[in-house]
């Protein structure tokens, strides 16, 4: 797939109350929602019990999904040569988040920070696109930290208590119900004794 580029001059960008800017290049962009995922340092790729606290004691790793390589790329070589960098991402907190994965990726590939804007919009009629282009903001940085704990969280709450249903339980489905009911002491141990190494 392939997200193009297009460019077109702009005569007049309000940059706040006081400042306007004229005879613009705009080079528009586009992406396919988020850019970058949020997975787990090769050390714990492997499944064991005695690991599963080390989940939650241990930093992620913030990597390009190998479906957006391409986009990656191009927003580098056009954040590049570009004077400012204005988001038009849904104005929402996904929105917000979606916009400072590209804010990083450009920097990145700078050597001087990109001056950075960030458009309100609801929808995509011409009136509401040119109020937007009018009434420029700052992109809110909470609103993306909020999206990321979120994401951080649902990862290693997610993958702790898949990998500890699959390691205890799976050897289960396949036993007869004496085996189970002789089994699932054993299996309050083991958790009790998991929670006590896991510290938040």
């Amino acid at each position: 797939m392939y997200n193009p580029n297009f460019e077109f001059e702009l005569n007049g960008l309000k940059l706040n109350d006081n400042e306007t800017i004229n005879n613009i290049i705009m080079k528009f962009t586009s992406v396919r929602g988020h850019l970058m995922a949020w997975e787990n340092p090769e050390k714990l790729h492997k499944w064991e019990l005695e690991t599963i606290p080390e989940i939650f004691n241990t930093d992620l790793e913030f990597k390009v999904m190998d479906s957006c390589k391409d986009i990656e790329k191009n927003l580098k070589t056009l954040g590049q040569k570009c004077d400012y960098l204005i988001l038009w991402t849904d104005y929402d907190r996904e929105g917000e988040s979606i916009a400072y994965e590209i804010i990083n990726l450009i920097q990145k590939a700078r050597k001087k920070e990109v001056k950075l804007l960030r458009a309100k919009f609801s929808s995509l009629t011409e009136k509401d696109i040119l109020y937007s282009i009018d009434s420029l903001q700052k992109p809110n940085k909470n609103l993306a930290d909020a999206v990321e704990f979120r994401q951080k969280i649902d990862l290693k709450i997610g993958a702790s208590f898949t990998r500890f249903q699959t390691l205890c339980f799976r050897d289960l489905f396949y036993a007869n119900p004496s085996f189970i009911m002789n089994n699932l002491m054993g299996v309050k141990k083991r958790v009790i004794r998991l929670s006590n190494k896991i510290s938040i």
